[in-house]
């Protein structure tokens, strides 16, 4: 979290298997697999713990 809180983060590119990805695109990536986690886990009768001051930021309730 510390490291996306630099505003200066979200202009660079990340290297994603030797190919330069704008840090947004990986942050958005990353968000809707996170989001893709919590419908998966209970559809298959799974059950995903998260941290509240994790789920803040992301607007989901534990």
């Amino acid at each position: 979290m510390a490291a996306w809180a630099d505003p200066a983060a979200w202009e660079r590119d990340v290297d994603l298997g030797g190919a330069p990805v704008p840090a947004v695109g990986i942050a958005r990536m990353l968000f809707l697999e996170l989001l893709h986690g919590w419908d998966v886990a209970p559809a298959t009768g799974g059950r995903i713990e998260v941290d509240e001051e994790l789920a803040l930021p992301v607007g989901w309730k534990a």
